[in-house]
């Protein structure tokens, strides 16, 4: 068996965040404002990163320096990358990374490891 048949002997769960930002703002305060504690159970979350522009709007709200629909706004905004966390360690042990590209270009990457 390979590894990428592998992948399917388990039962992975998952949440997509796409067009629901608010959805999107409160999974990431939940997560943010209760770091120690398990927010969910899904092995995959796609959706909007969150690392920079929207992370930076939520510490903006919490300090009451912007409206919530302002906040919401900067999880719409078309700068803002996609991303895929994986919280299934199985799935992780198995993965092999074979290429990496640069996001804003597509050029692939020679040196990343």
């Amino acid at each position: 068996m390979t590894d990428f048949e592998r992948i399917y002997q388990y039962a992975l769960d998952n949440v997509r965040f796409v067009r629901r930002a608010e959805v999107l703002a409160e999974f990431v305060v939940q997560n943010r404002e209760n770091p120690d504690e398990l927010q969910h159970y899904f092995d995959f979350i796609y959706g909007v990163q969150t690392d920079d522009n929207p992370t930076q709007a939520l510490a903006r709200f919490r300090q009451n320096e912007i409206t919530k629909e302002e906040m919401l706004a900067e999880f719409r905004k078309p700068y803002s990358f996609k991303q895929l966390s994986i919280h299934n360690q199985s799935f992780c042990d198995i993965m092999k990374i074979e290429k990496v590209y640069q996001s804003k270009t597509g050029e692939e990457l020679q040196k990343w490891q």
